[in-house]
């Protein structure tokens, strides 16, 4: 079952990574059949998917299949039918966003609720989570040695937090070995685990409001990070740092989730997750 399980989790992210930018141009909304209004209200559920995307990516890779074929046949059954859910979901965005033909005829349509779509991804994103964070972890590290050669980085212990110092090395020794779109867009893996090894270290929730009032899942680096720069940064003198911040953290989260990458996005992304890594260590006072 191992192998439904790999096949289950490509199938989702290609339909993720499928679905149109927002800010793409209006004709190539109406060339898909799209309505754009419809589909700019589909964001909460967009944004909860590319959660999901992110955390699921690892596991495209040979490293992260084979941790797969570790789990009891129970738990991927489990695994699967939550899998199919986000698919359902996923696939349901174009259908539902489609432009009313002038036949009469009414389409599929969210009628607002896109909010409680939004909140079934969540609860399904943290069932897949249970199952498969340490998992995770594992083809992570896996991805990381393969990337370096090497068990330890040279550059571990920069920052204190042996995680975003190792995710952060891998992500540069990626970038310079790396000449296809995909290990490109592999840079871009790396420097999204940085971020969300970053957001752990330091986000408190008690401290630390997100400016939307939403609880934060335990990979969403940009909320987090975010919450952490406003409540760190706060008052009117603050200010000019805190647009940079943001700035650098936003450069970061966009970068990372092309779909489409070249060098030149991949050093960009590099550059700016290191950025943000060394605001938050200097606002810290952690180094």
């Amino acid at each position: 079952m191992a192998e439904d399980l790999i096949a289950a989790i490509e199938t989702l992210c290609g339909a993720i990574r499928s679905l149109p930018e927002t800010d793409e141009l209006l004709q190539n909304f109406t060339a898909r059949g799209l309505d754009r209004g419809r589909y700019d209200a589909t964001i909460p559920i967009r944004d909860e998917l590319a959660q999901v995307l992110g955390f699921l990516e690892p596991f495209e890779q040979d490293c992260g299949a084979e941790h797969l074929a570790e789990l009891p046949r129970l738990h991927v059954s489990v695994l699967l039918s939550h899998l199919a859910a986000l698919q359902r979901i996923t696939d349901e965005i174009q259908t539902k966003c489609k432009i009313q033909p002038p036949t009469g005829v009414v389409l599929p349509s969210y009628q607002g609720s896109e909010r409680r779509v939004a909140c079934s991804v969540v609860n399904a994103y943290s069932q897949l989570y249970s199952e498969l964070a340490p998992l995770r972890r594992l083809a992570i590290d896996a991805l990381a040695k393969r990337a370096s050669g090497k068990t330890t980085s040279p550059t571990e212990g920069l920052t204190g937090w042996p995680l975003v110092d190792r995710c952060t090395a891998t992500a540069r020794q990626q970038l310079e070995k790396a000449t296809t779109e995909e290990e490109f867009q592999a840079v871009g893996l790396f420097c999204r685990e940085t971020l969300i090894s970053l957001a752990q270290a330091v986000y408190d929730p008690a401290k630390h409001s997100t400016s939307d009032g939403i609880n934060p899942s335990p990979t969403d680096a940009h909320r987090m990070l975010g919450a952490y720069f406003a409540a760190e940064l706060v008052g009117g003198s603050n200010q000019a740092m805190r647009k940079h911040s943001k700035a650098s953290l936003d450069l970061a989260n966009e970068l990372q989730h092309r779909r489409t990458a070249s060098r030149r996005e991949a050093a960009l992304c590099v550059e700016a997750t290191r950025t943000v890594v060394e605001l938050v260590t200097i606002i810290s006072d952690h180094r």
